[in-house]
């Protein structure tokens, strides 16, 4: 994806692990609820994951999410931003996502950045 055609516009991209788990439900059900605020605001939300267009259809379509989902299926966005990263879970190599949010301003440039 392109932040081109957002020029102009202050935006919000919140990247997160996986559709329909229970922290990534809790987290896209908050900027859900908190979405007029962020519109007040001028502020547009969207939220990006490695699941399929497909999967955000049917998470979006659960959840009522009003805003779009990106995808990022191969996560290489993901990797040339530093936000997969290896781990072991329960003594086993995994493959993580660090929830991140950025803040992008009306120029393309990020303002702010919420780790974890």
């Amino acid at each position: 994806f392109s932040n081109q055609s957002l020029l102009g516009h202050r935006w919000v991209l919140f990247v997160y692990p996986k559709d329909q788990t229970s922290g990534c439900t809790r987290e896209a059900c908050e900027f859900r609820d908190l979405k007029s605020e962020f519109e007040a605001l001028g502020v547009r939300i969207f939220g990006l994951s490695r699941d399929s267009l497909r999967a955000h259809a049917n998470f979006i379509a659960k959840q009522s999410l009003s805003f779009p989902l990106w995808s990022d299926e191969g996560g290489a966005w993901m990797r040339a931003h530093g936000l997969i990263f290896d781990a072991n879970m329960y003594g086993k190599p995994v493959t993580k996502v660090a929830r991140t949010s950025f803040a992008v301003g009306t120029d393309g440039r990020v303002e702010q950045i919420w780790e974890n």
